[in-house]
């Protein structure tokens, strides 16, 4: 098995594990950063990473931020990118929140990904039991 491999400008911003089972290793921020209310911006991690072929990184963002209403897209980080990880992140309170220097506010996990993919011109068989329902068609108990 291939091993990722991380590359940090600094020390204090090496990719972090608080345990080893943990799923995701966690980001800092490379500088302090204060989001207004509604705002979008792309924080500076201060990563780079060497991703095997077969695997993606994905970027989400840690817990606590989520609660204080912080909102990350889902960073796809595909294995042949070498720059820099940025994290966009989106403020959905009506508080400014604060991201401090090299505080821990996203993670990134390593994850399988298909690369191959059959394509045809048509609808999907619908030949499963649940076919084309969505949107909450399967209840909520």
């Amino acid at each position: 098995m291939e091993t990722t491999r991380f590359f940090a400008i600094q020390e204090e911003l090496k990719p972090y594990k608080k345990h080893p089972e943990d799923a995701g290793w966690d980001l800092r921020a490379v500088e302090h950063t204060e989001l207004e209310p509604w705002k979008t911006v792309a924080i500076d991690t201060g990563v780079s990473v060497m991703i095997p072929n077969g695997y993606v990184g994905i970027c989400k963002i840690r817990s606590g931020f989520g609660l204080k209403g912080l909102n990350g897209t889902a960073g796809v980080i595909d294995a042949g990118y070498r720059g820099r990880i940025h994290v966009v992140v989106q403020n959905l309170s009506d508080i400014p929140i604060t991201i401090g220097k090299h505080e821990r506010f996203a993670q990134i996990m390593i994850l399988p990904c298909l690369l191959t993919a059959d394509f045809e011109i048509g609808e999907a068989p619908k030949d499963t039991e649940r076919s084309v329902s969505g949107f909450g068609s399967t209840g909520t108990r």
